[in-house]
Parts: C-alpha cells; sequence; structure tokens
C-alpha cells in the first residue's frame, strides 16, 4: 500500500449551542478535512479544527502545513509517512490530521478494525463530560441542571476572569447537583493568587479537578497550586506534545 494522493477540504458545522470559554466564543465549528487515498483502492479521512486561540492554528496554516509535506509523504507507505509525520515540525492541529487518516489506513492495511488495530480489549461504555459554557450564573446552573437530566453527570463547567463569579457559579452547581461529577476549566484566565483563593474556596465542595488556571507558560505557578490545592490541578493548554508532557512532569 502506498500513498498516491493527498487533498484538503474546509468545512464548516454550526453548533446547536454556542461554545463559551475565558478565550473564546464558538458558534461555527470551521475545520481542515484530510483525505489520503493509497493504491488498491484505499482511502481514510483526518480532521483538524482552527482554534488559534489554543493551538495558535488557523485554517489557513492547518491547510499550508499539510500541504507543505504532501511531497515528502507521496509513494510511501502508511507505517512510512506516520514516522515522517511524527518527526516533523508542523503545528499539533495538522499532525494530528494526517496522524488520524494514516493510523485508519495502517489498520486498513492489517484487515482490521482501528478498535482491532489500537488494541483494544475493554468494550464496556465510557462515559464522557458534557461542557457548560461561560455565562451568567443562573443561566449556567440551568444549562447544568438540563444536562444532568439528559443524563450528562460529568458537567465540565468553563470559568472566566471573574473569580468572585467562578467561587458563585461553582457553589451554585455543586450544592443544587450534589450526584455531578464537577470539572472545572478556567482557560488560563487566572493568576496565581485568585487560583490559589478559588481552590481553597471551594475545598469543601466536590469539584473534582481545576484545569489550566493560569497561562500556559506558567509552569512556576501552576506546580505552586499544584502542591497547595487539594482538588486535583489538570494541565490543558500546556500540554500539546510528548516533550510537552515531560517538561511539565518534570518541572
Amino acid at each position: 500500500m502506498k500513498i498516491q494522493k493527498i487533498e484538503t477540504q474546509t468545512k464548516k458545522r454550526a453548533l446547536k449551542t454556542p461554545f463559551v470559554t475565558a478565550l473564546r466564543r464558538v458558534e461555527n465549528v470551521l475545520f481542515i478535512r484530510v483525505k489520503i487515498t493509497c493504491n488498491q483502492g484505499f482511502y481514510a479521512y483526518g480532521e483538524a479544527p482552527a482554534t488559534k486561540a489554543v493551538t495558535g492554528e488557523d485554517l489557513q496554516s492547518i491547510a499550508n502545513a499539510i500541504g507543505g509535506l504532501k511531497d515528502a509523504l507521496l509513494g510511501l507507505a502508511p507505517g512510512e509517512a506516520l514516522h515522517v509525520i511524527h518527526g516533523s515540525a508542523m503545528g499539533s492541529s495538522a499532525k494530528a490530521a494526517l496522524d488520524m487518516a494514516v493510523v485508519s489506513l495502517l489498520a486498513q492495511q492489517n484487515n482490521q478494525t482501528l478498535l482491532e488495530y489500537l488494541g483494544t480489549k475493554d468494550f464496556s461504555p465510557v462515559f464522557t463530560d458534557i461542557t457548560v459554557s461561560l455565562n451568567n450564573a443562573e443561566r449556567m446552573l440551568a444549562d447544568a441542571k438540563k444536562a444532568f437530566d439528559n443524563g450528562f453527570h460529568i458537567l465540565k463547567v468553563k470559568l472566566g476572569s471573574d473569580i468572585n463569579h467562578a467561587v458563585a457559579v461553582t457553589k451554585m452547581i455543586c450544592e443544587t447537583l450534589v450526584d455531578a461529577e464537577v470539572l472545572i476549566d478556567a482557560n488560563q484566565a487566572w493568576s496565581l493568587e485568585q487560583s490559589l483563593y478559588y481552590a481553597e474556596t471551594v475545598e469543601g465542595l466536590h469539584v473534582s479537578l481545576i484545569e489550566q488556571p493560569v497561562v500556559a507558560d506558567d509552569l512556576q505557578s501552576l506546580k505552586i497550586i499544584t502542591q497547595k490545592s487539594t482538588v486535583p490541578i489538570l494541565a490543558d493548554e500546556a500540554v500539546f506534545t510528548l516533550e510537552d508532557v515531560k517538561r511539565v512532569y518534570e518541572e
């Protein structure tokens, strides 16, 4: 199996409800879809959304990155292509789109489903969260209650730079939905002082974790918060690559 063609398309999908965080408001998802075609009739797709506020990549940069690597991938077997992709310096979104397509081709090459190729043994249901977008406190509580009533018992609550609003929303949701699992995501909105205040204030509530409270490159503050908070702290925007994982873990 050899790669014969790599094509990209720009796609747009409207969201049922706006996705609002401390960084951005999204009403439509714009993304690049890549199709990789091999000989023998095999082909596969990968996709990458344009989340410039998070990854720094927009539609054009994603398309350009994929186009810039195209010649290096044509004529390669999927396994060889995957090695080239992972070794490239392209952005994480473009790399992910190509990775999706090539891994799917590897599964097809082995006459396996994707789950079989990835070695999946446990097929029991996986429970995921639903996002409660940033809004006024009353609307966020209403959205959380609606989601919980619809069977989503893990709530990822987006909070902004107003720390008093953040505390109020957290208390309202935790005290109203006592059986919900509550995950907090500040999307880099807080200072070190705000983060420590928030963590201490919600200590008695059932908050499972606080995600990326400070700016991504402020690992020193993230370390201090992690050491002082009884609520687990999760790195998000600080981690895009395996090297980032190692750096955050070591620091």
